[in-house]
């Protein structure tokens, strides 16, 4: 049985304006120890044996548009406990008004995998825009 040390990010993005929507979706492997997650809105950091901190970038978010939301840890992966993070955002692009939202599924993958894993814990820091 293999052990893996790694963090998957699983990103649902759905961007929607008056005229369109459109939909996108990516999966990343970084390894448990790196800084961030490239391209994404968190920072990690070890904390503790076999457990990795997540913290969201306030500088990152701002791909997202308003509102702005200060940096703050989120939560603490754990072993094969997923973590699923919600976040909107309005941005003004030429059309008008342009929405997102995106959700982050997140998971420490260390150690031998469980045989069920279980629902994630929900993390919704949805805004309501106006």
């Amino acid at each position: 049985m293999e052990l893996v040390d790694d963090v998957t990010i699983e990103e649902r993005r759905v961007v929607f304006s008056k005229e369109q929507w459109r939909a996108r979706g990516t999966v990343r492997r970084v390894p448990a120890g790196a800084p961030a997650l490239p391209g994404s809105v968190f920072r990690l950091r070890g904390h503790g044996e076999a457990c990795v901190a997540v913290w969201l970038d306030e500088l990152r978010c701002l791909s997202l548009g308003t509102p702005r939301r200060k940096e703050r840890r989120l939560a603490i992966l754990k072993p094969w406990a997923p973590v699923l993070v919600l976040l909107n955002g309005r941005a003004a692009s030429y059309s008008g008004q342009c929405y997102n939202v995106v959700e982050y599924r997140l998971l420490l993958r260390y150690g031998p995998p469980p045989l069920e894993i279980p629902e994630p814990k929900v993390i919704d820091l949805q805004a309501a825009l106006r």
